[in-house]
């Protein structure tokens, strides 16, 4: 199932320059069947100054002993509850040494020369704080999973490019607002600004959050083409060797449908003045209205939405 993923070279971790090192932090729960992919994709980077983080939320899969057995370096947070990605994610931001942070799915591959073209970027470009690689789908390499997200007038998250072909558009580094959870890629004195994941998100949206306070703060952050990644998309959530065809309906879980149905509502309201949400709530009412469709009509999710929705409008979330 993972025949792309090599056997990682044993350089890494000889030498580490502080002041260079990269921090990865990888939240996990029960995700043992992804763990070698990804950690012998980084193990296999062109730059070899980095750490390796693994936040582990509690996992009933044996993922802690696998990794000790297979990759010793590994430095293993352990977790007595699952705290989801924001709180996996913060748990190892906060234990970590490096100047650049990138918190990664631990359901991913890094293409050989990710960390190399992202180091290069920083140091290159100082007034860059948090980058949006081109994350690709695991199965379908040519199809596009996203390219940072965006974030709509009807309150909607949405994956940029999501299920494009690279070969038939034109991607292009540019400025971008919002970047993605499966590689948020960001300098730590940024996060030291505005501070970390919103623990309260659990899961999903947490970085739309994130990529919010720090674009109001005024940190900017770019869309880089180059750096590239292949994820299998909601591991946690679903059974992915089960769904190898890149389709939407394999993606709503209920958990996932939950999350998300509240999450975006806690991001208006977090993060959208009272005008602003005023302006534009006929929008964000007929955004809600499409969704509620897709779910009842096309992903067998509505109740779930529907116990989202509900939580989202009723509860609301603490501030980071």
């Amino acid at each position: 199932m993972l025949k792309t993923c090599k056997k990682f070279t044993p350089e890494w971790g000889q030498a580490l320059t502080i002041d260079k090192l990269i921090s990865i932090v990888i939240p996990n729960y029960d995700g043992k069947r992804f763990l070698e992919c990804v950690l012998s994709s980084i193990k296999n980077q062109t730059y070899k100054n980095f750490e390796i983080i693994l936040v582990d939320n509690n996992s009933q899969d044996d993922s802690i002993e696998f990794v000790q057995s297979n990759f010793p370096e590994v430095k293993i947070i352990k977790l007595t509850k699952n705290y989801g990605y924001a709180g996996g994610a913060n748990a190892g931001i906060k234990k970590s040494k490096g100047k650049i942070i990138i918190v990664l799915n631990n359901d991913v591959e890094l293409d050989n020369h990710f960390l190399e073209i992202i180091h290069k970027y920083f140091i290159n470009h100082p007034d860059i704080s948090y980058i949006a690689p081109l994350s690709l789908n695991y199965f379908q390499r040519d199809i596009i999973d996203t390219a940072g997200d965006i974030f709509t007038k009807e309150g909607k998250p949405f994956k940029r490019f999501m299920g494009e072909n690279i070969h038939q558009i034109s991607l292009k580094e540019e400025p971008i607002k919002f970047i993605s959870g499966v590689a948020f890629c960001v300098r730590k004195e940024a996060l030291k600004k505005v501070g970390l994941f919103n623990e309260v998100f659990f899961a999903y949206l947490e970085d739309v959050d994130l990529s919010f306070r720090l674009y109001r703060a005024g940190y900017k952050a770019v869309f880089l083409p180059d750096a590239r990644l292949y994820h299998f998309e909601a591991a946690t959530t679903r059974d992915v060797f089960n769904i190898k065809k890149y389709s939407r309906r394999g993606l709503d879980t209920p958990l996932k449908t939950y999350l998300i149905a509240r999450n975006k509502l806690w991001v208006i309201k977090k993060n959208l003045s009272k005008g602003e949400i005023i302006k534009n709530l006929l929008w964000i009412i007929w955004g809600l209205i499409k969704s509620a469709g897709y779910h009842f009509r096309k992903s067998e999710q509505f109740p779930y939405f529907f116990l989202g929705t509900m939580a989202g409008i009723i509860r609301n979330p603490k501030s980071e």
